[in-house]
C-alpha cells in the first residue's frame, strides 16, 4: 500500500497535480483544490529542438522567490507523435491560384472574452471588416438566467477557406461550456460562426479582433 501511495504521489507530481490518499476529509481536499486552482498563471512551453528519441525529457522550472511552491508538468516523451500532420491546407485565391495556409493548427489561440448576463435582446454580432452571426438563443426556463459571453478573436487566426475580390470567408464551431465550483458540467451551447474578412484591411491591420457572441442559460444558483 506504502509503494502504491508513493507511486500516486509521484505520478501526481510529475503531471503538475497533487494526490489525496488514505484520508475520509473530502470537503477539506475540495475546498483545497477550488482555493488553489482559485488564482494561478499558466505558463506554456513548446521545445524547439524534438529528436524523436523516444526519451523522456525533463522540463525544470527554476523562480527567484523560493517560497513559492510550482505544480507543472515535469517533461514529455520525445516520440513520432509530436510530428506536424501530414498535409497542407489551401485556399482559393482571386486569381484562381492556390496558396497554402501554414501549419499553425496545433498553437493556441489566445482570445479576449467577457460574460455577463444577457439583455432582453441580445446585440448583433458584426463590424466592417469582420461579419458574424448574432447568438441565437433558447427559452428559458423557470429561475434560469440568460449570459451573453462577448469574445474578441485575433483575425489573423482565422483562416478562410475561400477567398473572392480579396474578401476570405469560412465558418467556425464555437462552444461554451459552464461548470460549477466543484468542477461539474452544468451547461453547454454549440454554435456555427460564419465570417468575412477584408484581406486587404488585415494586410495594413495585422491587430485586428473578429467578435461575436454566444449565450448560454444557466440553472438557478449557478450563475
Amino acid at each position: 500500500m506504502m509503494y502504491q501511495h508513493m507511486q500516486t504521489e509521484e505520478d501526481a507530481s510529475a503531471s503538475g497535480g497533487i494526490a489525496y490518499v488514505d484520508t475520509n476529509g473530502l470537503a477539506a481536499s475540495a475546498a483545497h483544490i477550488v482555493s488553489s486552482d482559485s488564482s494561478y498563471y499558466t505558463l506554456t512551453y513548446s521545445p524547439n529542438d524534438l529528436r524523436r528519441d523516444n526519451k523522456w525529457h525533463q522540463v525544470k522550472i527554476k523562480l527567484e522567490n523560493p517560497q513559492y511552491q510550482l505544480s507543472y508538468r515535469r517533461g514529455y516523451f520525445d516520440d513520432d507523435l509530436n510530428d506536424p500532420p501530414a498535409g497542407h491546407r489551401t485556399v482559393l485565391t482571386a486569381s484562381g491560384e492556390r496558396a497554402a495556409v501554414p501549419k499553425d493548427a496545433g498553437q493556441p489561440i489566445i482570445f479576449q472574452a467577457h460574460a455577463l448576463p444577457a439583455p432582453p435582446v441580445p446585440p448583433a454580432s458584426g463590424s466592417p471588416n469582420a461579419l458574424s452571426s448574432g447568438p441565437s438563443t433558447t427559452p428559458l426556463k423557470r429561475g434560469e438566467t440568460r449570459y451573453l459571453v462577448h469574445y474578441l478573436l485575433p483575425v489573423n487566426a482565422l483562416q478562410p477557406s475561400s477567398i473572392q475580390d480579396d474578401m476570405g470567408s469560412d465558418s467556425f464551431k464555437a462552444e461554451i461550456d459552464a461548470f460549477d465550483h466543484f468542477g461539474n458540467y452544468i451547461a453547454g451551447r454549440l454554435v456555427t460562426v460564419s465570417f468575412q474578412v477584408d484581406q486587404k484591411l488585415l494586410r495594413s491591420e495585422p491587430d485586428l479582433r473578429f467578435p461575436f457572441d454566444q449565450t448560454i442559460n444557466l440553472p438557478p444558483g449557478e450563475g
